[in-house]
């Protein structure tokens, strides 16, 4: 049956997403984002991912049992065919770095959902090299905060992008700081983090395309400043340049941002 869209009239450009390509670069957390998409009309899905569906998955993220021990990408596959069977849907049980270059090629939007470090720097400089929109994604603190960054092409180049905003958290790294195997999540975080990358995107989109709808402000908004940072838990304290300054860094995913105005400016006193 064809995806009846005709209640987001007014709302959505679905003739305009149906042209769009989404790539998804680690699909475990935004897998209920990634679904959400499919329901908008978004013409095409590129799913990367090496792994496969675990126990710990079910509880955590979109992703029922009947899948433990299918490659994340298929289920996901199956799954939004169930919702949307004309989406375009390419699965690769892959590491992105292992993948064809260029495979971001017909990418209108990426995002960047691994956890790994590297894998994060390979991703966005390739996009960024590509002139291709990213965001990234991470949860910190006990699941009581996170951010989303973008790389944007052109807005970056004047605002800063990844490497700009999240320089403390690389410097951490190839300081030889290790993250952990793994931190203890919920489904309560994950749906908070894909309501706003799901946001972002749609805004993303219609800004790119021209859109007058109004969800296109908020995608310019973003462009503008692309860094936000949002907190579950209210009382989670911060400093203006140390995003979560008084979180003991055994419960943070990653070292804190660095917010400021322009690329290479010190942050903010």
């Amino acid at each position: 049956m064809t995806l009846d869209l005709t209640r987001l009239d007014g709302l959505i450009d679905t003739k305009m997403l149906a042209g769009k390509t989404l790539m998804v670069i680690g699909t475990g957390g935004v897998a209920g984002a990634t679904l959400s998409l499919a329901r908008y009309g978004v013409g095409t899905i590129v799913l990367i991912d090496q792994d496969v569906v675990s126990a710990t998955n079910i509880s955590t993220s979109d992703f029922p049992s009947t899948d433990i021990g299918m490659p994340k990408v298929e289920s996901l596959k199956r799954r939004i065919h169930d919702i949307n069977l004309s989406c375009n849907v390419k699965a690769i049980q892959s590491r992105f770095e292992d993948t064809d270059a260029g495979t971001m090629a017909d990418a209108s939007l990426v995002w960047s959902m691994t956890d790994d470090v590297m894998s994060t720097i390979t991703i966005d400089d390739i996009a960024v090299a590509a002139g291709k929109d990213v965001l990234h994604a991470a949860m910190h603190a006990d699941n009581r905060a996170c951010d989303i960054i973008g790389s944007l092409t052109p807005e970056s180049a004047a605002v800063g992008g990844w490497r700009d905003f999240a320089a403390t958290r690389i410097s951490a790294h190839e300081a030889g700081r290790a993250r952990p195997a793994f931190f203890p999540s919920h489904v309560v975080s994950a749906n908070a983090l894909n309501n706003k990358i799901e946001w972002l995107t749609l805004g993303l989109l219609h800004h790119r395309a021209g859109s007058k709808l109004p969800i296109a402000e908020h995608g310019a908004l973003f462009a503008k400043s692309p860094c936000m940072v949002f907190r579950l838990d209210p009382t989670l304290w911060q400093e203006p340049h140390q995003v979560f300054g008084g979180v003991p860094p055994s419960h943070t995913a990653f070292a804190s941002l660095q917010v400021f105005r322009s690329p290479g400016s010190a942050p903010a006193a």
